[in-house]
């Protein structure tokens, strides 16, 4: 199956142009200032004829919902796009990072892939949807939402609780998915339908102070490291999830022996050190080690001021994830037995594993207009890491797929780039993305 390009040039060179811009609009979070880019969406919105709502959460911390109606939301598409970003801590830029500036066939800038490129794709796709007219028989609903880089309290989460009417939807598509990943060879596209529950924890410790000539092996630091030696690896309770399963048959498949035999050893847990060994790329290694065990990573470690002095407290930030199908509260649990006695655990946020179904409509839709533009491809379910906003839709009923699709050049790591310096997007990939994407929302949202 092929098709015919459904975007014009004119349309794709609009979209690069506001895609620049809102690069050039710094949302960094803390402290966000979505504010400025929902005046720059709604704007355009006015412009263009678009109904929208505009939800406050917080000062300058402000939500957009933007809906074409075919009166029938309850099998509707709801396009989630985040505005705000992470920081950038480095000067190291090739190009500053809130420029927009396009060179070498890139467009550079913090939040080019996470995820001003969907924020693009969902408002000029209800731009050109109404401009054109197009005989929808499901609402397209569009949601640029604030604070999902500080776990969406500000953004998804608030308007799930406060205002659902405005997100009702069937499906949402929204961040962590659709990039292609090269695999020996082969092309991935990985499609989110699983996000890992997490817990952000704070530990302390703590001891008797004293003169840092004097060394004491019960002091907060030491009992600090002491505790935190347990957990360093990163690996902790070895599960699989069906998400699991499927991602690593896909991968498997693409890989040459031994490296296929590696895969598969991994589902079992007195051979995954083994498995690990064969497989050569260390980013590919890391993701399936992860995606077969809850994990926890050291953030952050807090202590004392002067080097000198031993603090009678120290302090450590654990970001805990966990695989679908156990509960979060059971893992910080088994997590604070790993640390041992003297060690105080503190909750600051948490939220449970999302699962959704497929295959559905939405899914084989997006799958058909894949395949099409990439034939040679393969779709395969993918389980997210981190954290999304489809944790607030799950919440609503919503089905929500990770599906933001970019066609990355073999050799370049979408994820490495992620909150990475010289965060980047080719240009053509960012065409032929939201080219993927306008054929699967404009099929799927028009069809009887």
């Amino acid at each position: 199956m092929t098709t015919e390009p459904i975007l014009t040039a004119s349309e794709m060179d609009e979209a690069l142009y506001h895609f620049c811009n809102l690069l050039r609009i710094d949302t960094s979070n803390p402290p966000g200032n979505e504010a400025v880019a929902t005046r720059y969406i709604s704007g355009i919105f006015t412009s263009e004829g678009v109904p929208y709502h505009v939800v406050e959460s917080a000062f300058g911390r402000t939500n957009l919902v933007a809906r074409l109606s075919a009166n029938n939301p309850d099998n509707g598409v709801l396009v989630s796009a985040h505005m705000d970003v992470c920081p950038t801590h480095s000067d190291s830029w090739t190009h500053p990072p809130f420029d927009g500036h396009i060179a070498d066939g890139f467009v550079w800038g913090r939040g080019t892939l996470d995820m001003k490129h969907m924020l693009t794709y969902g408002m000029m796709a209800l731009v050109i949807a109404r401009r054109r007219g197009l005989h929808l028989t499901k609402d397209l609903a569009f949601a640029a939402v604030a604070d999902e880089e500080q776990g969406s309290k500000l953004g998804s989460l608030f308007l799930a609780e406060r205002r659902p009417e405005l997100l009702r939807s069937r499906y949402c598509l929204t961040e962590s998915g659709g990039f292609t990943l090269d695999i020996n060879g082969h092309t991935i596209v990985p499609v989110g339908m699983a996000t890992m529950g997490y817990a952000w924890l704070r530990v302390t410790t703590r001891g008797p102070s004293g003169h840092g000539a004097v060394p004491n092996t019960e002091s907060a630091p030491t009992r600090l490291l002491t505790a935190l030696a347990g957990i360093s690896s990163g690996m902790l309770e070895h599960r699989l999830c069906p998400s699991s399963l499927v991602m690593l048959d896909a991968i498997a498949k693409r890989l040459e022996l031994p490296q296929a035999l590696a895969i598969h050893a991994l589902r079992f847990e007195s051979l995954g050190a083994l498995g690990q060994t064969f497989i050569h790329d260390p980013e590919l290694a890391g993701y399936v080690a992860s995606i077969t065990h809850d994990t926890v990573s050291i953030t952050r470690l807090l202590s004392g001021d002067p080097s000198n002095e031993i603090s009678d407290t120290a302090e450590a930030w654990l970001d805990l994830r966990v695989l679908p199908g156990r509960p979060v509260a059971d893992a910080v649990h088994e997590l604070r037995q790993r640390l041992g006695p003297n060690v105080e655990v503190t909750v600051l946020r948490t939220g449970e594993a999302t699962v959704s179904d497929f295959p559905s409509p939405m899914w084989k839709t997006i799958e058909r207009h894949v395949l099409a533009a990439l034939p040679k491809s393969h779709v395969s379910p993918y389980l997210i890491r981190g954290f999304t906003d489809a944790i607030a839709y799950q919440s609503l009923g919503i089905t929500t797929y990770g599906f933001a699709p970019v066609v990355m050049p073999a050799g370049l790591s979408q994820t490495r780039l992620v909150h990475g310096i010289d965060e980047r997007i080719p240009v053509e990939g960012f065409k032929q993305g939201f080219e993927m994407f306008a054929q699967v929302l404009f099929d799927f949202c028009t069809a009887d």
